[in-house]
C-alpha cells in the first residue's frame, strides 16, 4: 500500500489501482467516504490528492494574514532585510527567538524549506498565535517552543542560523548571547534586531569581545497613509539589524 498524503485532508479525492500492470488491473476514482465503504484486492496502490491548492507560507506576509497581539509583529520591511542578512539555506535549522507572531519563522521556512525552523516564545498567548499562523499556512517545518531563553535552549536542535527579535535590553542579555553563540554551529550566522541604542551598544560590545566582526544595518521605512484627498508617508521607528558570523574554527586561547 502506497499513500501520498496532502497537508490538508479536507476535500480530497482518492485514486486507487488494483493489480497495476497486470491483465486484471482496475482503476477507481473515489471520495474518502466511497473508498471506506468499498472492498479491494490485496495488491493496491492508493494516491490521495487534495482538491484545492496547497497552503504554504510566502515572503511578504501581510499583518491581516496573521493572528498577532496588538500589532506586535516584525514589520515587512524589517523582516525582508533581516532574512536577507540571515541568508538561510534549504536544509538549515533556524531559530527565531522571541518569535511574537512567528512572521519571521514562517518566512524563514520558505527559504529553509528542507530544514527546520524553531519559533521560541515565552508568552503563552503569543505562542498560540504562532500555532494558529503555522496552521493557516500549513507550515509543517515550523516548530513552536513555549519557553524562556536560554532555559529552553538545551532541548532544541543546534542551529545554522539564529534570529533574535527582542529580549536583549535587560541585565541578562550577556548570558543570553553567550548561551546562544555557544549553540550556533561553526560557520553559522546570527542576526539581532535592536530598537534601543543601548541594546545595540551592548550587542556590539559583546561580539567585539568575541572577536566576531559585526555588520550593522539601519532600517528606516515609511508607509503611506490617506490625508484629505492625498497621502502622506508615516515613518516607522528605526530598527537596527546587527549580523555576525561564527568562525568555522574558534581561535585557541592563550
Amino acid at each position: 500500500l502506497i499513500a501520498l498524503l496532502p497537508v490538508d485532508l479536507a476535500g480530497i479525492g482518492e485514486e486507487q489501482n488494483e493489480h497495476m500492470g497486470s491483465d486484471g488491473e482496475q482503476e477507481h476514482h473515489l471520495t474518502l467516504a466511497e473508498a471506506a465503504a468499498a472492498r479491494f484486492g490485496a495488491v493496491c496502490t492508493v494516491l490521495l490528492t487534495p482538491a484545492g491548492e496547497m497552503r504554504r507560507p510566502h515572503p511578504g506576509l501581510l499583518p491581516a494574514e496573521l493572528r498577532h497581539e496588538d500589532g506586535l509583529l516584525t514589520k515587512p520591511a524589517v523582516r525582508a532585510a533581516a532574512l536577507a542578512l540571515l541568508r538561510p539555506e534549504p536544509r538549515h535549522t533556524v531559530w527565531d527567538l522571541g518569535a511574537g507572531s512567528g512572521s519571521v519563522a514562517l518566512e524563514a521556512a520558505c527559504l529553509a524549506h528542507e530544514g527546520r525552523v524553531v519559533a521560541v516564545e515565552r508568552t503563552p498567548s503569543r505562542a498560540l498565535d504562532i500555532q494558529e499562523n503555522r496552521r493557516r499556512f500549513g507550515a509543517a517545518s515550523v516548530d513552536v517552543c513555549l519557553g524562556t531563553v536560554p532555559q529552553c535552549l538545551p532541548r532544541l536542535p543546534d542551529p545554522h542560523r539564529i534570529f533574535i527579535g527582542g529580549g536583549l535590553s535587560g541585565d541578562g542579555a550577556h548570558n543570553l548571547l553567550e548561551q546562544v553563540c555557544r549553540r550556533l554551529l561553526p560557520g553559522g550566522r546570527l542576526v539581532v534586531s535592536c530598537i534601543l541604542l543601548d541594546t545595540l551598544a551592548r550587542c556590539r560590545a559583546f561580539f567585539e569581545g568575541l572577536g566576531w566582526p559585526a555588520e550593522v544595518m539601519q532600517i528606516q521605512s515609511a508607509q503611506s497613509r490617506p490625508l484629505g484627498q492625498d497621502i502622506f508617508l508615516a515613518a516607522a521607528n528605526p530598527v537596527f539589524l546587527l549580523a555576525v558570523d561564527k568562525p568555522e574554527q574558534e581561535k585557541d586561547e592563550d
